[in-house]
């Protein structure tokens, strides 16, 4: 180490540790003011490289853009030659920077962070952070299967002998690697063990990423209630801190919860701040929450687009990967059968050596989306079985939903009504409004009744599916594009809306808003089954 003040522009070990408390801490004025004095003198290769590490991690902490990502490898090639320790330790930062900078990073993303690891010396024996940098490299640069063994290794170890700095330095690397191998058990346990260590060593730097965590496995097991009040207060604590970050947690709950208006308020600022930091990691959540919301209002074809772009980024966390079941049922929903099928098999590449309940049961309901004939049944009973398992009610509402929907096309409606009042209380019990209401729309396809909102509500003399349709017109949708969504042909949509017409005594499309607003229609009700 260096031993000259740092007024005389020299960046030593220990002002690197100094630094590592302010960043933990929030100061990050104090991490500015220090890097700009050492930045005033000459600086050697070492000192260079640590104040690159200073320069970037200070980057990462205030923005998650893109321009962390490359000061970090640059710093961790540096380091190889004089400190292997310390360039493993940069790599492992450098990879959390290149994730977050996902399809923004430009020639500096996870796959060039991946590839240059591999030369780097590994320590024996390895430590829990040693194992998960090797691990996830792996993954990126030779394939899934290959590097799933380290990751799952580091996976099982990390924590163990690791002080806690260390442990709450790369816990969130750990946490993507859980999401990436589909292991929400292990997700769970990490993203609380994580805001555990962040409240008891008081790092308000970390707050945002660690309540981010938090957030993931509240809202696969249907704890909405919850991840909201944990989305609210990341919220507050990005505010606290000015960090110019954006608030994906909030516009995933909105998705889910199928809050359309509220989602797209928020998107539409997030995405463009993401774009102006250079944060791809950003993009592909709210593209990934837009495919899921899309999907949950049967809006397939803007649900394919939407998927489509989100599941395009490889090098990215979790919602790439969890974008690939969204384009699935899309694709198939739309006739895409290509699409559906290159889908399909991206997802079986991870799903089936993950071999976790949650990769098993996603994957089996997307088998039965792309499965013709009776085989079909067997995977929807599987997905639901390994759904109940893991704890995972919103997704296992949706499969009992795609196996109500396939059974009413197999003319089976008494099953199906099953499946789809099963779906239905889940929906309701959960908080997701908009695919409650796919749900009750099947069961009123179904000749299923339903309990409305308001006694005032008259539907006249027209069936369920004429009310679906007249609202599907009046919203705007072309006859197939009705006919997608209900499974029939546009020349029945069509059949039926002349059958509408009549009745409401009107000429066009143009009359239905007002026609359907006289007789209290606004859309077909939420509300509890009956018989």
């Amino acid at each position: 180490g260096v031993s000259r003040h740092p007024r005389q522009g020299v960046l030593t070990a220990h002002h690197s540790t100094h630094l590592t408390s302010i960043f933990s801490s929030g100061q990050l004025d104090g991490a500015r003011n220090l890097l700009a004095v050492a930045d005033s003198g000459q600086l050697d290769s070492l000192q260079q490289a640590r104040a690159d590490l200073v320069r970037a991690r200070l980057a990462f902490v205030r923005r998650h853009g893109n321009d962390a990502a490359p000061l970090l490898l640059a710093a961790a090639r540096r380091f190889e030659s004089v400190d292997p320790t310390l360039a493993r330790e940069t790599y492992l930062d450098a990879l959390i920077a290149a994730i977050f900078a996902g399809r923004l990073a430009g020639d500096c993303g996870v796959a060039e962070v991946a590839q240059a690891v591999g030369g780097c010396v590994r320590p024996t024996p390895p430590g829990p952070e040693d194992l998960l940098l090797d691990g996830i490299a792996t993954v990126y640069s030779k394939g899934f299967s290959a590097g799933l063994p380290g990751v799952r290794a580091a996976l099982h170890t990390y924590g163990n002998g690791m002080t806690i700095e260390r442990e709450l330095r790369w816990i969130v690397l750990a946490c993507f690697a859980a999401t990436r191998v589909w292991d929400m058990d292990r997700h769970t346990s990490l993203s609380q063990r994580y805001l555990q260590l962040v409240r008891d060593t008081g790092a308000a730097s970390q707050l945002p990423l660690a309540l981010s965590s938090r957030f993931v496995p509240l809202l696969f097991t249907g704890e909405f209630d919850e991840a909201a009040r944990t989305a609210q207060n990341m919220c507050t604590a990005i505010d606290a801190m000015g960090n110019a970050v954006s608030p994906y947690s909030a516009i995933a709950l909105a998705a889910w919860r199928g809050r359309h208006v509220e989602m797209e308020a928020l998107s539409a600022r997030a995405r463009r701040d993401a774009e102006t930091r250079g944060e791809g990691h950003g993009l592909t959540v709210i593209a990934w929450a837009e495919s899921v919301l899309a999907n949950a209002r049967g809006n397939y074809r803007a649900a394919l687009d939407a998927a489509t772009y989100a599941a395009s980024c490889r090098d990215g966390a979790g919602a790439s990967g969890w974008a690939l079941p969204e384009l699935v049922e899309a694709a198939t929903r739309t006739g895409d059968c290509a699409a559906a099928a290159a889908a399909l098999g991206r997802l079986i590449d991870s799903t089936t050596p993950s071999a976790t309940e949650w990769s098993l049961g996603l994957e089996a309901r997307s088998r039965a989306l792309t499965t013709a004939g009776d085989s079909a049944e067997a995977l929807y009973v599987e997905a639901c079985e390994r759904f109940i398992r893991a704890g995972l009610r919103p997704d296992l509402g949706r499969a009992h939903l795609l196996y109500g929907e396939w059974l009413r096309r197999q003319r089976r409606k008494a099953d199906a009504r099953t499946q789809l009042r099963t779906a239905f209380g889940l929906f309701e019990s959960i908080g997701m409004e908009a695919f409650a209401r796919r749900a009750e729309r099947e069961l009123l396809a179904t000749g299923e009744t339903a309990r409305r909102r308001s006694a005032t509500a008259s539907y006249v003399d027209l069936t369920a599916q004429e009310v679906q349709i007249a609202c599907y017109a009046r919203d705007g949708l072309s006859n197939p594009e009705i006919g997608e969504r209900l499974f029939i042909s546009a020349n029945t949509v069509k059949f039926h809306l002349s059958k509408v017409f009549m009745k409401l005594g009107i000429r066009s499309r143009s009359q239905l808003p007002i026609a359907l607003a006289q007789r209290g229609v606004t859309e077909p009700p939420i509300g509890l089954p009956t018989g």
